[in-house]
């Protein structure tokens, strides 16, 4: 009877940790999955119009500008 209940106490924890090491594949792939899917970029979104190229000059230009204000800011505070 003894080892009878242990083999099925073995078997129970076999199946466990079976259980959990497919639950824990499943997470990891669905993270991927979800991953993947924030950065799928949509065939309309790989090409630029003119109004997108016309806007990220200007972004890039206002980043640069702010770049070289706290260029300009941060070797003032240093000296």
């Amino acid at each position: 009877m003894y080892t009878r209940r242990l083999n099925l106490l073995m078997q129970g924890s076999i199946m466990y940790s079976v259980i959990e090491v497919v639950t824990h594949h499943y997470q990891r792939f669905s993270c991927s999955q979800y991953l993947y899917n924030q950065f799928n970029v949509q065939e309309s979104e790989k090409t630029l119009t003119i109004t997108k190229m016309n806007t990220m000059h200007a972004y890039t230009h206002r980043f640069a500008y702010n770049k070289g204000l706290n260029k300009a800011r941060n070797g003032l505070s240093a000296n």
